[in-house]
């Protein structure tokens, strides 16, 4: 369910699936097969992960602890934060490397 963790390893490679899937099948490829944006997104979504992290030892739960305190409705939200991050570094972190490998690039 969206208050169990997981899930956001599985979604991301969907996302990453469909990004390379578009890349390869319209006409628009130049648009796609630019890494700079997937590398950027990428590397929010890291910087997210780490403040989202860290965020439980200022709320004194612990690293990767649950800042929202547990009796409120809005607890399981940070479960849903978590996979929608690790989400988009997933998918990101794919779709960079499969538009590298499929336009021969090694510069990444």
């Amino acid at each position: 369910g969206h208050i169990s963790p997981g899930g956001g390893f599985q979604g991301g490679v969907i996302v990453a699936s469909s990004i390379v899937f578009l890349a390869l099948g319209t006409e628009i490829k130049s648009k796609l097969t630019n890494t700079v944006v997937l590398s950027r997104i990428e590397a929010i979504a890291f910087l997210a992960l780490v403040l989202a992290s860290i965020s439980g030892v200022f709320f004194e739960t612990g690293f990767f602890g649950n800042p929202i305190k547990p009796e409120t409705d809005l607890s399981a939200n940070f479960i849903i934060l978590l996979n929608i991050i690790i989400g988009l570094k997933v998918g990101t972190s794919i779709a960079t490397m499969c538009i590298a490998m499929m336009g021969g690039r090694h510069d990444l």
